[in-house]
């Protein structure tokens, strides 16, 4: 008898065994997501949510709702997306899935153009999340909603938290002290601009940003009408890279023009013609020489 009913439970067992096989002959994961990318959406968030259910505390729950928040977004049902996903950050708040979710919410109100609702999950993550590994792309997203919705001293606030805080993130660094910078441009506040400009890190690796930082300066030098310092950055920055030799060029004809050079000004402007015939600033360089031309025959 009790032979017999060993051998029941094991018969049983195995039919378990092989019907678990059988449901789960793929990765479960694997089915939901090429559900998902043939755009069968409810069919992956259903499989989702019976791993979520069938898994409750393992890792596999937390997996499934990432999976079921990231289906909704990708359905474009972002509102449901960022309830789903400020769930996942209420029960794990404290976990790296936790700070993606809040990251994730906060970048769908901006694509919504909920500047009010992303602005207040960026300020839930940086109390939350201390030594958060975003910390320095969430600060310039915010900044980046300031400055596009018209709030400018807000954006700079922003900005130089970056600028202070946050050199070793160079790229995001140095964006931070252009943009800055731009906008105490805009504003005439020139000698700010120029120190703001000049705080992007100047390294091999940060060429282009530490280049494009140096000819927004030079910019505002000539907007200061200080035309000697323009044509020294100018000339510092053709010596030092070729990623922005036009536009340098057209600089320092610029400030050679402006500061009563024009012959010096003309062969600057020409050698732009000369160095880039297809290049859209040769209409301008053109311009300015036909300008010259003209000045010049006045003189005599």
């Amino acid at each position: 008898m009790a032979t017999k009913f060993l051998k029941t439970v094991l018969l049983l067992t195995a039919v378990i065994l092989s019907s678990a096989a059988l449901i789960w002959a793929e990765d479960p994961f694997v089915t939901a997501e090429k559900l998902s990318s043939t755009g069968k959406y409810e069919e992956a968030i259903k499989l989702y949510r019976t791993i979520r259910a069938t898994y409750q505390g393992a890792d596999w729950e937390l997996k499934a709702r990432v999976g079921i928040a990231k289906t909704y977004e990708k359905k474009g049902d972002l509102n449901t997306a960022c309830d789903e996903y400020k769930d996942i950050y209420s029960k794990y708040p404290k976990t790296k899935s936790g700070e993606d979710a809040l990251l994730s919410c906060a970048r769908i109100k901006t694509v919504l153009k909920d500047n009010n609702g992303a602005l207040a999950f960026y300020k839930e993550y940086h109390n939350s999340f201390a030594r958060g590994e975003q910390r320095s792309l969430a600060y310039f997203n915010m900044a980046s909603i300031y400055r596009e919705a018209g709030n400018p001293n807000a954006a700079l606030k922003v900005y130089n938290e970056i600028i202070n805080n946050y050199p070793e993130d160079v790229w995001i660094h140095g964006w931070a002290a252009i943009y800055s910078g731009d906008i105490y441009a805009a504003r005439k506040e020139y000698d700010k601009a120029v120190e703001t400009y000049s705080k992007t890190i100047k390294s091999k690796e940060n060429a282009f940003l530490a280049g494009l930082s140096e000819l927004h300066k030079g910019q505002a030098f000539i907007e200061k009408k200080d035309y000697d310092n323009a044509e020294e950055t100018f000339q510092k920055l053709l010596k030092q890279t070729s990623l922005f030799t036009e536009e340098a060029l057209i600089g320092l004809g610029r400030a050679q023009m402006e500061s009563g050079e024009p012959a010096l000004a003309k062969e600057v402007f020409q050698s732009v013609g000369d160095l880039f015939p297809a290049s859209v600033w040769k209409v301008y360089a053109d311009k300015k020489i036909a300008e010259i031309d003209e000045l010049l025959k006045k003189k005599k």
